[in-house]
């Protein structure tokens, strides 16, 4: 599998279920720790560890995404390429 598929599946199965609703401003530390440690209860440590590094690759693209950036597709089209600004996608953890 390679690196945009796995975080595809990385955004579907374990990111969107939780943040995917959330607005960008709403999102909080806490928050994110307490999914870190729901995740750290059902999957591999590995797994955990690159559920949050596709997190803070978005988040950090989000950041750099110029304000009033239009919104990103449905989903991201290459969570791993670290250059689509808009790439939080569904998100509404960019509206």
């Amino acid at each position: 599998m390679n690196t945009k598929s796995r975080d595809e599946r990385i955004w579907r199965n374990q990111i969107e279920p939780t943040f995917g609703g959330m607005r960008l401003g709403d999102l909080r530390r806490s928050a994110i720790a307490a999914w870190v440690a729901e995740l750290s209860g059902g999957l591999a440590p590995a797994t955990v560890v690159r559920a949050l590094a596709v997190l803070r690759k978005m988040l950090d693209d989000a950041a750099r995404a110029p304000r009033g950036a239009e919104p990103a597709r449905s989903r991201p089209q290459s969570v791993a390429a670290g250059h689509a600004a808009g790439r939080l996608a569904t998100a509404s953890l960019t509206a």
